[in-house]
């Protein structure tokens, strides 16, 4: 089992710890760690988080990879000073647009 595995385990049993279910995120970041120990990787970088980040789906997931990936190596960080921490702006957030410039749902607007 590599370092950045056993890492994962420690971070997902601390999540868990704190009340969270942490399932969606644990698996993401299962696969994230698989792609790192594919390319040999024991640091979490900025080129190979993005190139994971960006790797599978269209942008609305994106974000929300980015956003485990970053809380991830925030916690590696504090172990490992090598661990670059992703800014949490370089992929456009998954925000909903909003209904017709309108942030109320069009089926409330009937109950008027």
């Amino acid at each position: 089992m590599s370092q950045l595995r056993t890492a994962l385990e420690r971070y997902i049993g601390i999540r868990q710890g704190l009340g969270y279910k942490y399932e969606g995120p644990a698996k993401r970041l299962s696969e994230f760690v698989a792609f790192m120990e594919a390319r040999s990787a024991e640091t979490v970088t900025t080129d190979l988080a993005m190139e994971w980040v960006t790797s599978m789906g269209r942008q609305p997931s994106w974000s929300i990879r980015l956003v485990d990936v970053r809380c991830f190596a925030q916690h590696l960080a504090h172990f490992d000073p090598l661990t670059e921490v992703l800014p949490s702006d370089v992929v456009p957030s998954a925000r909903r647009s909003s209904f017709g410039g309108s942030t109320r749902c069009p089926c409330l607007a009937r109950c008027d």
